[in-house]
């Protein structure tokens, strides 16, 4: 199994989408400092550095990391991640490359597990490059700061990275279930073209019934992609279950969903 997955990794690698994604989330961090630099002038300093007055509304080098993830996730992030199971199996399937390990007596269970291994290690990349661009351009611009500052939030340094890897880490998970449901599509669809549009469309739908229907909001997997809103918004502790619930059951009802279509799917003809 270990050997499936690494080989799923390093096809994934391989290609050059997540090397776009990169360069695009590069830009979109760029822009993101410029702004915030911007706004912390706004709210009253004049200069940079780690000697600066920073009011609570502001910014530093510290908490600049959970900023980005705040204004990436809601929206890019789910983006790449429909291009990326599209690419991994609809895209695959196009090519006839899918159905070269099944011809090695490789399961359809191990192979779809570890193309699902092989999108949570590059959700994991991704959401690990923001981070450490998060980090050397705000230490770079913005200072590193005394304290770890965010809105209403202050907390020391060490609590602030721990903080930031909280964020971070739990981000992970609705990221992933959201992959399991374009994971269907992309198993039943045989176009890559077909399942990007399908999930885009599923992602825009999704946002605009979170937004217009607040009380439908909280069974909607895309209400948790900001996991940073979520704590800040001083959730109980029961929308904190029902929070861990969702993305829980959307992730495991897809994903098998997705093995019973895989195994009925015709690959190998």
């Amino acid at each position: 199994m270990i050997n499936i997955l690494v080989n799923e990794v390093y096809k994934l690698l391989s290609r050059k989408k997540i090397y776009i994604f990169m360069v695009i989330l590069f830009l979109l961090v760029l822009i993101m400092t410029i702004s915030t630099v911007m706004t912390n002038k706004a709210f009253g300093t004049g200069g940079l550095g780690n000697n600066q007055t920073i009011t609570p509304m502001q910014t530093n080098g510290q908490s600049f990391p959970v900023t980005l993830l705040d204004s990436i996730i809601s929206f890019t992030l789910p983006i790449m991640v429909v291009i990326l199971v599209a690419d991994i199996v609809t895209g695959e399937y196009a090519e006839g490359s899918l159905k070269l390990p099944l011809l090695r007596q490789v399961s359809r269970k191990q192979l779809l597990l570890a193309k699902v291994g092989a999108l949570l290690i590059s959700i994991m990349i991704l959401l690990f490059f923001i981070m450490i661009l998060g980090y050397v351009f705000g230490v770079a611009i913005l200072g590193w700061g005394d304290k770890f500052l965010l809105k209403e939030i202050i907390l020391s340094s060490t609590y602030g990275i721990l903080f930031t890897l909280f964020i971070y880490s739990s981000s992970i998970f609705p990221l992933l279930s959201f992959g399991m449901i374009i994971l269907l599509f992309s198993i039943i669809l045989s176009n890559e073209g077909s399942v990007i549009s399908t999930g885009v469309g599923i992602f825009i739908t999704l946002t605009i019934v979170n937004e217009m229907f607040y009380r439908v909001s909280p069974y909607l997997l895309n209400h948790y992609f900001n996991v940073y809103d979520l704590i800040n918004s001083g959730s109980e502790i029961e929308k904190m279950i029902t929070a861990i619930l969702v993305i829980f059951l959307y992730g495991i009802v897809f994903y098998f969903a997705s093995l019973i279509s895989f195994k009925k799917k015709d690959i190998l003809t």
